[in-house]
């Protein structure tokens, strides 16, 4: 789970617990300071029930609507990772000597994009793996005779 998706769950949880905690120092203030029996005091909150739960609602209607944002930008981030590093791929399989340096170049940022999730590992392994064997750049140098 990302950062983002992690902190929109906990401002949920602590938005619910929050209105949970307001109801019941409310119920308690109408039964202690009001005088009022539990049930008279219960009766009176239920009443308004309609307004309190359309807050609800609403509270939970916004955090749903954050968790989606979050969900996208993360799936947007992810498809911009893979974008980017099939086109370094691309690159460094050119027949131009150029290109190739161009390609191999931006593979190695591309590992340590932010871009790349905790999920991404054994990819990224993947990628540094096809570096190492295929880069010219590493390969051993030649003996001059």
């Amino acid at each position: 789970m990302k950062s983002g998706r992690g902190m929109i769950l906990v401002l949920l949880l602590s938005i619910g617990l929050f209105f949970l905690i307001a109801i019941m120092i409310i119920f308690w203030l109408m039964i202690a300071v009001g005088d009022m029996p539990w049930r008279e005091a219960a009766f009176q909150l239920s009443n308004y029930r309609g307004s309190l739960f359309g807050t609800f609602i609403a509270a939970f209607a916004v955090g749903g609507t954050l968790l989606t944002f979050a969900q996208k930008r993360d799936s947007d981030d992810r498809a911009a990772y893979y974008e980017r590093v099939q086109w370094a791929i691309d690159h460094t399989l050119a027949t131009d000597p150029a290109e190739q340096a161009v390609g191999w170049y931006f593979l190695g940022a591309m590992v340590e994009s932010r871009l790349a999730d905790v999920e991404d590992e054994h990819f990224k392994k993947s990628v540094i793996d096809y570096n190492r064997k295929f880069n010219p750049l590493n390969a051993p140098p030649e003996e001059a005779d």
